[in-house]
């Protein structure tokens, strides 16, 4: 995913709600939604769903954090297969991580960037943050609903969601 307003000064940022803000102001598809100074609230378009996505800023260590919800339940049922599942899928990630919101039976994608002693993040950590977390929502979502909705086995579910096609037809 590319943002369209990608043509702000390099310079170190402050507050990276503010420039996050800025960048998606161009993204006709995006909702935005600024509860607080220190929060946003984005729903962007994935390739199976739209995504919810949380940004909260938190000064006092200079971290921001981003929670992307699928928008889908995962009944108390299917607990152990969504456990292992999550246990699979966290394996083959380099950054964040997804689990299984216990209050709300939602599964969410959950990824802090530190920005501590390097003077506030650039726009382009502020976009990879943004791009990984729907991005392995998207990799992943398929995954997710082969077990929830389909009663695949986890194995199978994550092998068939990434199962990549070779060649041209």
């Amino acid at each position: 995913m590319a943002f369209s307003r990608l043509d702000v000064a390099r310079e170190d940022i402050l507050n990276p709600i503010d420039a996050l803000e800025d960048m998606l102001s161009g993204e006709s598809d995006w909702t935005i939604a600024r509860p607080s100074e220190a929060e946003l609230v984005i729903a962007c378009p994935g390739q199976w769903a739209t995504y919810q996505l949380h940004c909260f800023w938190q000064e006092d260590v200079q971290a921001l954090h981003t929670t992307c919800m699928l928008e889908m339940r995962a009944p108390a049922r299917l607990n152990a297969e969504i456990n292992t599942l999550l246990a699979e899928v966290n394996a083959k990630l380099w950054v964040g991580h997804f689990e299984l919101s216990k209050e709300e039976t939602s599964l969410m994608f959950r990824h802090t960037l530190l920005l501590r002693g390097i003077g506030g993040g650039s726009h382009e950590q502020i976009e990879d943050l943004v791009d990984v977390a729907v991005g392995e929502c998207d990799r992943f979502y398929p995954a997710f609903q082969f077990v929830i909705w389909g009663g695949r086995d986890p194995q199978d579910a994550l092998a068939s969601s990434l199962l990549e096609t070779q060649g041209e037809a």
